[in-house]
């Protein structure tokens, strides 16, 4: 209506145009509309009309209005949103048992200086390689390793619970039992079978004492190591630190901290750095098994921190348990290939089936803790 005076109070009434052009717009919508139908996967064509509407003002306005199936697009907005949140989801790891009160009680990790960050896998890392290599001294290499990596497990999770605040499942909290009684069978052969190295105390069975000695280097080890993979979790998953960067960081760390550490604590262990040093440089073979051994460090290193990036601290020593099984079978087939005894590790009885069997209860456990777990997810 043209007449201002049409609309009572000032509330405006739209009146909207008719033509041959919008009749055959409506004619054309309706053959959409019955496309839609025939084709649900199709999106249907928006409806556009133009209507006047009169202000209280008398001046007319015209405005284009668009029409369409509200309800598909609020499906496309839901499949967008869903793609989204699973990205986001996908590049900051593992998300189960994380729950509002995990994000809170990490919130610490925000207020840490980006080039601060690197130190503290650095010194776990650091620490727990020192009591690897000294539990190596009193227990032999599989026995050390299973030990390490199941209790790696164990603490993992409690790390998990206490410090990430993750929701523990209880079909994990059995498989971890499980494992436990695994270990401590695998520690019981260690006091029926040879010392490390084919070494005997003259009675066939390896030192009491250098036994508890190696366990507790093994349990330093352990927890160095689960602080380790814990802070490189949080560092990864909640503050977006790239893991080529924090694990090259890390390294230099480490080499910052361990240097002034050897000069200081060689001589009292009955070691000479500067003779170390010297003897390194007038073999060849030991420059070229410190390389070795440097990219192999590096490798292992990359492809865990990798992982941990992408599941969890958790899934990565869920995983750790299978190098046992891996440095036993070497060390008993070197020790049989090489023949001189002093390298490898013997196959005995009981001592090496009891190793046998704690390690399938271990594996009995992992199944226990993982495959289940997954499974009811």
């Amino acid at each position: 209506s043209d007449n201002p005076e049409g609309s009572a109070g000032g509330i405006s009434k739209p009146t909207t145009t008719s033509s041959s052009s919008s009749t055959l717009r409506n004619a054309h919508n309706n053959n959409n509309n019955n496309n839609t139908d025939t084709h649900p996967n199709k999106q249907p064509t928006p409806t556009m009309s133009k209507t006047k509407f009169d202000d209280a003002n008398g001046k007319e306005e015209e405005k284009e209005t668009v029409t369409s199936s509200t309800s598909t697009f609020q499906v496309d907005d839901a499949r967008r949103k869903f793609a989204t949140d699973k990205l986001r989801d996908s590049r900051r790891g593992s998300q189960t048992g994380l729950t509002a009160e995990s994000k809170a009680a990490v919130q610490w990790v925000h207020f840490v200086p980006w080039w601060v960050k690197p130190i503290f896998p650095g010194f776990f890392n650091l620490t727990n390689t020192i009591c690897r290599m000294m539990a190596l001294l009193y227990l032999s290499a599989s026995i050390a390793e299973m030990m390490v990596s199941g209790l790696e497990l164990i603490f993992s999770v409690l790390a998990a619970k206490i410090i990430r605040k993750r929701h523990i499942p209880k079909d994990r909290w059995m498989g971890v039992t499980i494992v436990l009684v695994g270990l401590l069978v695998v520690g019981a052969a260690d006091f029926l079978g040879p010392a490390p190295n084919g070494e005997d105390d003259g009675e066939g069975q390896s030192s009491s004492t250098d036994a508890l000695i190696g366990f507790a280097f093994v349990f330093g080890k352990v927890l160095s190591s689960v602080l380790q993979d814990m802070s490189e979790e949080l560092f990864m998953q909640e503050t977006n630190f790239p893991a080529t960067l924090l694990l090259g960081l890390e390294g230099c760390a480490g080499l910052i901290l361990s240097i002034p550490l050897y000069f200081l604590v060689g001589p009292y262990v009955g070691e000479d750095p500067m003779n170390a040093f010297k003897a390194i440089g007038e073999n060849a073979g030991f420059v070229v098994y410190a390389v070795f051994l440097t990219i192999l460090f590096y490798l292992a290193g990359l492809f865990q921190i990798m992982g941990t990036g992408v599941t969890s601290s958790m899934t990565r020593n869920v995983w750790k348990n299978l190098r046992g099984l891996v440095v036993w079978t070497v060390g008993i087939v070197t020790f049989y290939a090489v023949g001189s005894g002093s390298i490898g590790e013997e196959w005995t009885i009981p001592g090496s089936l009891m190793i046998l069997g704690g390690f399938s209860v271990i594996m009995g456990g992992i199944y226990v803790y993982y495959g289940r777990s997954s499974s009811n997810q």
